[in-house]
């Protein structure tokens, strides 16, 4: 959402305290998802989304303004995968009623359908393929 995140995280580092905690999720650009669905990909999203990171970046940018104890983790969500194939089946088989179900099932989630997602979210987050992180860091000191 932002138009230049480098100078958005170095003022938020201007502003935290010494030992204060950056928190924040961002789509991963190097998920697995984004590489199979490209364009069809729920976490594009334009134009919301004006950046996308990779895992790599992010850490080595944290650290360049002056984070320390930078870490990534992986979401367990299958939501966004579900969305993208949604999004997907929607526009390629508008006649197939599945791209439509799946999306109102992610704004509309029931109980049993993600407990029989989970160990697949779980794999994905431990894969670190899945299409969600989220990022603490640390403020170092001020330099």
């Amino acid at each position: 959402h932002l138009h230049d995140p480098k100078q958005t995280l170095q003022e938020m580092r201007r502003l935290l305290k010494n030992d204060g905690w950056l928190v924040f999720s961002v789509p991963n650009y190097a998920s697995l998802e984004r590489r199979i669905f490209g364009a069809y990909w729920d976490c594009l999203d334009p134009p919301r989304h004006l950046q996308h990171f990779r895992p790599r970046i992010l850490k080595q940018l944290l650290r360049e303004l002056g984070f320390v104890d930078v870490r990534i983790t992986y979401q367990r969500n299958m939501f966004s995968l579900l969305q993208s194939l949604g999004l997907f089946l929607r526009v390629r088989k508008p006649n197939w009623r599945l791209g439509p179900s799946l999306m109102h099932f992610v704004e509309h989630p029931t109980m049993w359908p993600q407990i029989a997602l989970a160990p697949f979210a779980k794999l994905l987050a431990w894969s670190r393929l899945g299409s969600r992180l989220t990022v603490t860091a640390r403020a170092g000191a001020q330099r």
